[in-house]
């Protein structure tokens, strides 16, 4: 039986609308997870999720590659409200789990590619033997601003969205469904 989500729901002092139900959430993901699933069955990669939003969609995304995988964590934030501040903050980043690896990047969101940039980079310098990214969203920018993206769910435009891993202020982020901020 199909849930039917709410058309809007408020989150402290923002409204946010219905853009994307949870079905069409997880027939992306399971399109992506079989892309995966194929292009790196004999590479042994290492998935690597960006914390804290990548979560929910690595959850769902790793419970459908068909081969046991390989999972690392970091923890990066460039957020403050509802915009990046530019400034990339490690706050877990193991080093030491990098060399020679196929490293598969699970991002929620694409939006500036400012984290992406500094990932790339910061995995290179580990010594990896290819990096590769994959997020649920990624924001139209120009193409030249963008870090290589592999696989990606949705792009959208410049909106702000929360559910499925995204937050406002710590909110939302449960939300099976995604919502965008309503101006």
């Amino acid at each position: 039986m199909a849930i039917t989500p709410p058309e809007s729901i408020q989150l402290l002092d923002k409204s946010f609308a219905l853009m994307i139900s949870r079905q069409e959430i997880e027939d992306k993901v399971q399109e992506l997870s079989l892309k995966i699933g194929e292009d790196y069955k004999d590479k042994d990669p290492l998935f690597v999720v960006v914390l804290s939003g990548a979560f929910f969609f690595a959850s769902s995304l790793l419970l459908k590659i068909p081969y046991s995988a390989r999972v690392q964590f970091i923890k990066l934030s460039s957020y403050s409200h509802m915009e990046s501040n530019g400034r990339i903050e490690e706050d877990y980043f193991p080093e030491k789990a990098f060399p020679g690896e196929h490293v598969v990047i699970i991002e929620d969101i694409v939006d500036s590619g400012t984290t992406l940039h500094y990932l790339n980079h910061r995995l290179n310098e580990c010594g990896v033997a290819s990096v590769a990214t994959c997020c649920l969203f990624k924001k139209t920018l120009p193409e030249n601003q963008y870090p290589r993206i592999d696989y990606f769910g949705f792009e959208i435009g410049p909106e702000f969205i929360v559910g499925f891993g995204l937050d406002y202020e710590s909110h939302g982020r449960n939300l099976p469904d995604i919502y965008c901020y309503k101006a």
